[in-house]
């Protein structure tokens, strides 16, 4: 299972974690990307590159699906400022 963790403002996801971040560009679209920490070098490790999506819904069951297939344990979203 994975977490749906919100961050605020420019809070970051955590330095020593693998994990998917999820945000509203300056063009009003979504963008769903992902950072690797574990695995050393050499060590093919999966990367979710970024997608723009047109709604943080689907950002956000592309990067959950993600996040699943490959062991993953959160994914964070970045609220837009209203």
């Amino acid at each position: 299972m994975v977490d749906i963790r919100i961050v605020d403002g420019q809070e970051n996801p955590p330095d020593d974690a693998d994990w998917i971040l999820v945000e509203r560009s300056p063009g009003g679209k979504f963008v769903a990307s992902g950072s690797i920490r574990t695995g050393g070098v050499g060590t093919s490790v999966p990367y979710f590159a970024p997608h723009v999506f047109l709604t943080e819904h689907a950002a956000i069951a592309a990067a959950v699906t993600w996040a699943e297939e490959h062991g993953y344990s959160a994914v964070y979203v970045r609220r837009a400022e209203v």
